[in-house]
């Protein structure tokens, strides 16, 4: 690197800038002192510590910095034996520990995280080399008070001796006070007040005092009216006030140098923990500036290739405050493209890319954001080379022309691949003809040493070169020809107009003269510019083509995301009906028990009172399936799928019975302790899985149906006693309504202890008219046969 580019480019306005997000000096300096580095390890660990910090304030952390002062001259102080620091440069180091303290706790933090989940290793290797102090601060603190002033309780001596002076002092006030009270000094005293001359009290008197008082005179004013006097009977206690002051000098400095003895001891670890300081505000500073321009930290390719997306320059951005005033550009050159030739209108925004493409190199080797968009990256380049601007020299003897080909030819001298190189308007100041084939000699020869080159020219011959040369790319700077103004937009893969006619005729040259001025142009040179007026239209065009493309996929996309989120929201809302329809059902079904549990404890149990219950339940199973309609029991229905162990409805009889056999379309069923065989068709299942859901009774749903079949027989065994109870009497509940006359209990034998609970609990039920034990054919004393009223 040389200053040279640094100076063209303006590498020194962004460091300023960078700089001043800086919370100390020594940040500041350390900002001021950055240079691009070479080496890609170096660069790297840079950029990393820049991703580190700025990730942390993107997390809305703040980095605690603050107190932070200039050590340098301290520790200078420190390196010579037998100077003593003041009471200031005490306090100053005490807070620079306590910081140092306080951004290691803070970077601490971020040591052990994972890669990838805010981790900050480099930063914490910079806070790792600060040594907290924390005895060093107590012992200034206790010293040294806020306002930089030795405190009293800094040694039992000196708080003695203030003491006498605040005594000895009163005393010196309080008797001068009378003095001016006196009446017989009133011809003498020129002003009332009591004041210090050379650190004694002293009272403004006339010339004329003598006559009225004794006293040495310290001093007089400037018009020689007044005359400063030591009263003489104060001028032992004015003696001693001094001789006390002294004292407590004497006691300072010992203080003080005890202080600065301690400090003097761990001077290392301080000049360590200030050089960590300005390192990490440094690196803070960086951060601070990409959050306040919106930059990236880039990578670095592997390839060569260079990708600066939505890139800005960053002077640009400070001086409009933002990026809605300033346009940026993509600037590309990928894998074996080694030369960018940039063309354009004058005025059109051609050497701004130029320097942008430069100074955003230049920071990211120096580690700093860039003001472009994620996706960004840049080679790693040894040197960059900048030919920007008019260095024409009468001193030297040099023209403009004569000061471009020096710099050209001292940039061919040291060129190599790992070189990128500026050339702003390659081959002006001469014969056209010349400079077009000067130029396209110094671009073949950065080719073939495949340096990263980027070009500025007006040119048609360097266009042309650009468009037939492996390793050579165009580019256009974008001209409105409506208004005949730039856009300052990159138009990527062709060659741009330069409309220099035009936009002479646009600041007011006469038309006359434009017009012969086209005259003149060559058959050649005017078929090649319409050739580029008609690219530019169609790149134009497919540009609009392309907004509008994009425009439209983003409202589809707008369309897609509204279209899922009114699915989520009828998904919600399904759930919602779904889980308020079960609650419901629960509720109802918690309701049919209660009325089945009323009609049981009924003394008398008629039809009436049934046909009554009916119609309730038939009320309430409406409120549980409004739109249910109960399939008709035709044949279809009937005979449908009917397997053994079913439990089906025989309309006929108002009965249910078991399905324990099928024999073609003959069923047969066992009902009660009967066993009949019926045509498939005449019965209807009303337990199966998954079967229809007509209603067995009125008022009765599927889904109370499938929970309280109507089987003639229960089986409790295993149930303990209550359970066993519990289960017999809802049974007896579901056998009542669905008209049973018999029902068999299986309770097995056991203990006795189950069987004897049923006997007891059916002598006493009201829907029970006998019952008796089962025969051995039904199960003998396994079992109970019960009897229901008619």
């Amino acid at each position: 690197m040389n200053q040279h580019t640094f100076r063209v480019l303006e590498y020194d306005k962004v460091i300023r800038i960078i700089g001043s997000f800086a919370l100390s000096e020594t940040g500041r300096d350390e900002v001021g002192a950055l240079q691009p580095a070479a080496g890609r390890d170096t660069i790297l660990g840079l950029l990393r510590e820049t991703r580190e910090f700025l990730t942390i304030l993107q997390s809305g952390e703040k980095a605690p910095l603050s107190g932070i002062a200039d050590l340098r001259p301290v520790l200078n102080k420190l390196g010579v034996a037998g100077l003593v620091l003041t009471p200031d440069e005490l306090l100053a180091t005490a807070r620079t520990l306590a910081a140092g303290r306080r951004i290691r706790k803070f970077l601490q933090r971020y040591e052990g995280k994972e890669p990838g989940s805010g981790s900050a290793p480099l930063l914490w290797a910079r806070a790792a080399a600060i040594r907290p102090l924390k005895e060093l601060e107590d012992a200034v603190a206790s010293v040294i008070d806020e306002q930089a002033q030795v405190r009293d309780s800094a040694s039992p001596e000196l708080r003695r001796i203030r003491k006498q002076l605040v005594r000895m002092r009163e005393d010196i006030l309080s008797r001068m006070s009378r003095m001016l009270q006196d009446s017989g000094l009133q011809k003498v005293i020129q002003d009332p007040v009591i004041t210090l001359r050379d650190e004694r009290y002293v009272l403004p008197l006339k010339p004329n005092f003598r006559q009225s008082l004794q006293g040495v005179v310290h001093g007089q004013s400037g018009s020689r009216a007044t005359l400063f006097v030591e009263p003489l009977s104060i001028l032992e206690q004015n003696n001693r006030l001094a001789e006390l002051r002294m004292e407590e000098q004497e006691e300072l400095e010992r203080i003080l140098r005890r202080l600065t003895s301690l400090l003097a001891a761990e001077a290392d670890a301080i000049r360590a923990t200030a050089a960590a300081l300005a390192q990490l505000d440094a690196v803070h500073a960086k951060a601070s500036f990409g959050m306040e321009y919106q930059a990236v930290v880039p990578e670095l390719s592997d390839d060569g290739s260079l990708r600066l997306l939505k890139a800005s320059h960053p002077l640009l951005l400070n001086k409009h405050q933002g990026r809605a005033d300033v346009v940026s550009n993509d600037i590309v050159l990928e894998r074996g493209e080694h030369s960018l030739i940039l063309s354009g209108p004058n005025a059109g925004g051609k050497t701004a890319l130029l320097k942008t493409t430069g100074l955003l190199c230049l920071m990211a080797q120096a580690g700093l954001p860039l003001t472009a968009a994620e996706g960004t990256r840049v080679p790693c380049f040894t040197t960059v080379f900048a030919d920007i601007g008019d260095d024409q020299s009468l001193e030297q003897d040099l023209s403009t022309f004569s000061s471009h080909v020096s710099r050209i030819a001292e940039i061919l001298r040291e060129a190599d691949s790992d070189s990128l190189v500026l050339l702003d308007e390659l081959g002006s100041g001469t014969e056209p003809g010349e400079g077009a084939g000067l130029g396209a000699a110094v671009l073949e020869t950065l080719i073939h040493r495949k340096c990263r080159t980027i070009i500025t020219t007006h040119h048609n011959a360097l266009k042309s070169f650009g468009s037939e040369t492996p390793g050579a790319v165009n580019a256009a700077m974008e001209f409105d020809p409506q208004t005949l103004k730039p856009t300052y937009r990159l138009i990527p893969g062709r060659p741009g107009r330069s409309y220099g006619l035009d936009m002479a005729a646009r600041i007011g040259l006469q038309a006359d003269v434009i017009e012969r001025a086209r005259a003149r142009i060559s058959s050649d040179e005017l078929k090649l510019d319409r050739l580029l007026t008609q690219v530019e239209e169609n790149s134009r065009r497919a540009s609009v083509e392309r907004e509008q493309a994009e425009h439209e996929r983003r409202a589809a996309e707008q369309d897609r995301k509204e279209a899922g989120e009114v699915l989520r929201a009828v998904r919600e809302e399904a759930r919602e009906v779904r889980a308020k329809a079960r609650a419901e059902a629960k509720e109802v079904l918690a309701a049919l028990r209660q009325q089945l549990r009323e009609l049981r404890r009924s003394a008398v149990l008629d039809r009436a009172a049934i046909e009554k219950a009916s119609a309730d339940v038939q009320a309430l199973g409406n409120r549980l399936e409004p739109q249910a309609e109960a399939e008709p029991a035709g044949p279809r229905a009937a005979g449908a799928a009917i397997r053994t162990g079913d439990t089906v409805r025989i309309d006929r009889f108002n009965r249910t019975g078991v399905v324990v056999a099928l024999h073609g379309g003959i069923v047969e069923l066992e009902v009660g302790a009967k066993k009949i065989k019926l045509p498939a068709g005449e019965v209807v299942p009303v337990n199966a899985p998954g079967r229809g859901t007509a209603a067995a009774f009125p008022g009765w749903s599927s889904a109370l149906l499938e929970d309280e079949g109507s089987v003639s027989r229960l089986n409790i065994i295993g149930f303990r006693v209550e359970e066993g109870v519990a289960e017999v009497d809802r049974f007896i509940d579901r056998a009542g309504l669905h008209h049973l006359s018999t029902v068999t209990i299986i309770h097995g034998i056991g203990t006795g202890a189950l069987r004897t609970a049923v006997v007891d609990f059916l002598r006493d039920h009201p829907l029970i008219a006998s019952f008796r034990p089962g025969e051995p054919a039904e199960g003998g004393a396994g079992v109970t046969v019960a009897e229901l009223k008619k």
